[in-house]
């Protein structure tokens, strides 16, 4: 057989060359033959080749080479530690097949036209791996041809991208928030108006009927859908980000026993709860009642996932530290402590094609009438709100996972709770400016009801006139903030540069331009969200007027 050695040019350079030796007889005498061939080229073209298997061989893209029907007959080690699949696994299987993506045959024929004719396919597709999770990868395919131009192989060329999309679905959910919330803070003063006058005259009314009497029933009924539309208003308002609910340090774990309480009577029994928290001493800076609201609406969810067949719900929290590496995996989570909440079902799991969406704003695939679609979308405005983050998955074994997660803060005793205290009441003269004639008709009715003497107006003006006129006529004013020729906040600041000490409470129905610090700052000793209840009107009435020195 040839062998392989050095050859020397005349001007001394070497070079590869391949030795043939024949040997052959003429007329009885023995005969060699050597050829000597330069195989510079060849030995150009085996390092070229070699460095380029080395090079796909190394490569993080998942690189595969296949016949012209898909199926394998190369894959690089990349794909290994994508996929979890050994090659010996993959090597022989097609891989145009619905098996191993979320796609219909029909996707995988026309791909397949497509390279037949010669053209490159670029897109985006899901990948399922061994575990059963899906991948979103960035692949294309490209066609190897022969020198006649017939396609004798596929070169496929992949990488993983489900980081970026993660974070592309946040940036585009960010911007949806945005958009809803602008519609938000639009419709909330003048829904927030309307809502304060029916709770209004409804607890008026309650006042006035016993408890126990048809009557009482229906008022009672009236005021609890009411209390729930207020609620719906916070929620979109929380949910755009633009809502200012009070914080202080929460300790999460009440929260979960509370509202576990509350929803193991309100799912069926055929459906368990699994708690396992594990974050006892783990602090939350945040609204008790948003916290309800992240929990009920994904344990509802859940529930109403396994309606039909029952299931359990495991609801998990425990305390975990994100390194920078973890962090970075978040699109806006710093690295430290933080409260895990899991909640997880027994459920069929969430559709991949509709995963990108299900934080969506009145995105549901509930019936007509079985949901709003506002669920996932305002518990993710609060967690955003929160500095956290929320994901969801599906499980291999079937069924969904959401995650939350929160800043830790550092361990305190939670806030002891205080009582309810009775109704209080008073006999201080007030001055109450709304322009909406219904707002100032209940105001002043409840008001007189608490046994306050009240002026009511429609226009700031005409209530700066009254106050300028005899600025020591009245104790205490109440003025709505947004209203035509003057805002409550001009108001109040003319009438405390009048008489510094006179007590004024902002109302609002909504309002970005300003906010309760800045008020308090004014010189404003109390604002108040419409609508109210009576109890929290009351208590807000008397505290402003306890924090002014009587006169002499």
């Amino acid at each position: 057989p040839p062998s392989e050695g050095i050859g020397r040019r005349r001007d001394g350079t070497e070079f590869p060359v391949e030795t043939s030796i024949a040997v052959w007889e003429v007329g009885g005498s023995r005969f060699f033959t050597a050829i000597n061939r330069d195989i510079t080229k060849r030995k150009r073209a085996e390092q070229e080749l070699k460095r380029l298997m080395t090079a796909i061989e190394q490569a993080s893209e998942n690189i595969v080479i296949m016949e012209p029907d898909g199926t394998l007959v190369y894959a690089n080690p990349a794909v290994e530690r994508f996929s979890g699949y050994r090659r010996e696994e993959i090597i022989g299987h097609n891989s145009f097949h619905p098996a191993t993506s979320t796609y219909e045959q029909s996707f995988f024929d026309a791909v397949s036209e497509m390279l037949r004719q010669g053209k490159t396919w670029n897109g985006r597709v899901q990948f399922r791996k061994k575990d059963g999770t899906f991948a979103e990868i960035e692949q294309s395919i490209a066609p190897i041809v022969d020198s006649s131009g017939r396609v004798i192989n596929l070169l496929s060329i992949a990488r993983d991208i489900s980081r970026e999309v993660a974070l592309e679905r946040q940036l585009r959910q960010s911007q949806k928030m945005e958009a809803i919330g602008t519609l938000a803070g639009g419709i909330a003063h003048d829904f927030n108006n309307i809502l304060a006058a029916i709770m209004g005259y409804t607890e008026l009314s309650l006042s006035e009927v016993p408890e126990d009497s048809p009557v009482g029933r229906n008022l009672a009924l009236i005021l609890k859908s009411s209390l729930r539309a207020r609620d719906l208003v916070r929620q979109i308002l929380a949910f755009s980000r633009k809502s200012q609910e009070e914080r202080h340090q929460v300790c999460f774990q009440e929260i979960v026993h509370e509202a576990l309480k509350l929803l193991r009577a309100s799912i069926p029994t055929t459906i368990a709860i699994n708690e396992q928290c594990t974050a006892p001493g783990c602090m939350v800076l945040a609204n008790p009642t948003q916290l309800h609201q992240i929990l009920i609406n994904l344990c509802t969810n859940a529930a109403q996932a396994m309606q039909e067949h029952g299931g359990t719900i495991t609801i998990s929290l425990t305390q975990v530290e994100l390194t920078p590496d973890e962090a970075a995996q978040y699109a806006d989570l710093a690295p430290g402590r933080y409260v895990q909440l899991e909640v997880c079902d027994t459920g069929p799991g969430i559709d991949p094609k509709i995963m990108d969406r299900i934080f969506d704003p009145f995105f549901t695939t509930k019936e007509v009438g079985k949901g709003t679609g506002m669920g996932l979308a305002v518990v993710l405005g609060i967690v955003k709100s929160y500095q956290g983050t929320i994901t969801a998955h599906n499980m291999p074994d079937g069924g969904a996972c959401f995650t939350v997660l929160l800043p830790c803060l550092q361990e305190a005793a939670p806030q002891p709770r205080t009582e309810p205290a009775e109704l209080p009441r008073g006999t201080e003269r007030i001055l109450f400016i709304d322009d909406e004639a219904l707002i100032v008709e209940i105001g002043t009715e409840m008001l007189r009801a608490l046994g306050y003497a009240v002026t009511g107006v429609q226009r700031s003006t005409d209530g700066w006139e009254l106050f300028r006129q005899n600025p020591h006529a009245f104790d205490l004013i109440i003025t709505d903030q947004t209203m035509p020729d003057m805002t409550g906040f001009s108001l109040a600041k003319q009438c405390l540069q009048l008489r510094p000490d006179i007590p004024i409470i902002l109302c609002t129905g909504y309002s970005e331009t300003v906010s309760e610090d800045q008020a308090r700052a004014a010189g404003i000793r109390g604002v108040l969200v419409k609508p109210v209840k009576l109890q929290e009107f009351a208590e807000s009435v008397r505290a402003a007027l306890a924090s002014t020195p009587p006169r002499s």
